[in-house]
């Protein structure tokens, strides 16, 4: 993705709306996979981030 955006997302660098994203999601696996939530995204519960990601936990 990081590519089509021409930004080193990996590297934290790029639109903050995407890094966002990426965090977020990644903290959505996280918890379908009871793992640690992505530093800064703890706080957030299993249904807050699925809401917050557009995701049905359903």
């Amino acid at each position: 993705m990081g590519t089509f955006l021409n930004h080193a997302l990996k590297s934290n660098e790029g639109p903050e709306e995407w890094l966002d994203f990426f965090a977020l999601t990644g903290s959505a696996f996280a918890h379908y996979e009871d793992c640690n939530a992505v530093p800064g995204y703890e706080e957030l519960q299993e249904q807050e981030t699925y809401e917050k990601n557009g995701i049905c936990s359903e």
